[in-house]
């Protein structure tokens, strides 16, 4: 029996309503539809073999407890593929109750299709009801060979790139999930056709835009962008002032800028402020050169450690819980493939930089040598940023994910490269 709270689900789910819409394509199906008592929604149903009046009847028996019966309407429902493909026809006994043709046009979207039509034949209330005799359906369309192998391989890219995309598009998580578990089902039982289709209509989500991040999360990513600046000012400011009154009013002007949450402002300001503390020097740093140059290369070393040991902990976190959530389902083995992508992001963020940093703070490397090692290292950075911003998994881990953990891998590898690209020279 159909809720009111997911009545049109209950009687005909979306894949089902968009899988005899097709079948409408080749002829008329019998259907009925009918408000809800809050006349909200309007319920339809269709059926491939019965005729209109049973389809109401069976309406009828369906959402009894949330249909508004006056309202039912029952006929047929065909599309004409050739002259207007983009448009659900019904052909009914009477004319729509007010408030019909909205919400059908929304389920009608939600299938695929662009607007209905609702025309009145009062003959169907003389049609007997009876189930028509199903006849033979027609034999399938020859299909090209499908290579299993290949499916299965698709499948599992697949899949990889769900994993990413649901960690920032929660909302598609069940559709995607349930499509690579129907896909693999298919797959294991030969049924490649469907199994392809399956395929299909999971990378068309994945192919969508990602949504943009929300005001809010764009708002605390530049305030804490602007609190670093700020920090790195005072320190400046303690051994250079000559440019005191530029960075504070910059400061002042992204801080306030922020508190009218005027991101583009606020973030020119930051922009400016970030370019002035990486163009003035410091006082006597030409004397100073060689220890300044040891505390930097020492710090970096420290904090290039920190980063590395900090989002090995996150991503082993990230493989703990999502081993866990689909633990046991069907499409379990294509998901712990998948996080093998997790295991090379270490693997390729290795430890090449840190060998470098040592040999930089070794007092028994000449100072020819030294320069070599900072090229070596500026070139590593630049190697590290390059796979971080190109890699298809890193960017999605960050902020919360839809399986209750929060993460922070993409801002700390970028925060942490961009400090190091600073301080090695």
């Amino acid at each position: 029996m159909a809720s009111p709270e997911n009545a049109q689900d209950d009687i005909m789910p979306l894949p089902l309503t968009k899988q005899l819409l097709a079948l409408a394509e080749r002829g008329p199906l019998g259907c009925a539809f009918g408000l809800t008592k809050d006349k909200k929604e309007c319920l339809l149903l269709i059926d491939k073999r019965a005729k209109p009046k049973k389809v109401q009847t069976l309406l009828k028996n369906k959402a009894k407890a949330v249909l508004e019966m006056p309202s039912v309407r029952f006929g047929r429902v065909d599309i004409d593929v050739k002259d207007d493909p983009g448009t659900v026809r019904f052909t009914v006994n009477r004319s729509e109750a007010g408030g019909t043709i909205m919400t059908l046009v929304k389920l009608a979207k939600k299938a695929g299709y662009q607007a209905i039509v609702i025309n009145t034949d009062e003959e169907l209330e003389h049609e007997a009801e009876e189930e028509d005799i199903p006849e033979a359906p027609p034999p399938p369309p020859p299909v090209a060979e499908i290579d299993p192998t290949a499916l299965k391989a698709r499948l599992t890219e697949l899949v990889k790139r769900m994993i990413a995309r649901i960690a920032v598009d929660p909302a598609r998580k069940d559709e995607m999930m349930a499509l690579a578990k129907n896909a693999q089902i298919m797959l294991g039982t030969n049924n490649l056709k469907t199994a392809t289709e399956k395929a299909d209509a999971l990378e068309l989500i994945l192919d969508e835009p990602l949504p943009e991040p929300d005001e809010a999360a764009q708002l605390d990513a530049l305030k804490a962008r602007v609190t670093g600046l700020v920090k790195r000012m005072i320190a400046r400011l303690a051994t250079d002032p000559s440019h005191k009154d530029e960075m504070t009013g910059l400061a002042k002007d992204a801080q306030t800028l922020l508190a009218a949450k005027n991101l583009e402002g606020a973030t020119d300001k930051a922009d400016a402020l970030e370019a002035l503390l990486g163009e003035t020097g410091q006082p006597g740093e030409a004397s100073a050169r060689p220890l300044g140059n040891f505390v930097k290369m020492q710090t970096s070393r420290l904090i290039w450690v920190a980063a590395r040991q900090k989002v090995a902990a996150e991503l082993e976190q990230f493989r703990r819980v999502v081993e866990a959530d689909f633990e046991g389902e069907e499409d379990e083995d294509e998901v712990l493939d998948g996080m093998e992508m997790i295991d090379d992001i270490l693997l390729n963020l290795d430890d090449r930089l840190i060998d470098v940093l040592d040999d930089m703070l070794d007092e028994r490397t000449p100072p020819e040598e030294r320069e070599h090692l900072v090229v070596e290292a500026k070139k590593l950075i630049g190697v590290y940023e390059s796979y971080v911003n190109g890699h298809p998994l890193i960017s999605s881990l960050e902020g919360d994910t839809p399986f209750g953990l929060k993460l922070s891998v993409a801002s700390t590898l970028t925060k942490t490269l961009q400090s190091l690209k600073a301080a090695v020279n």
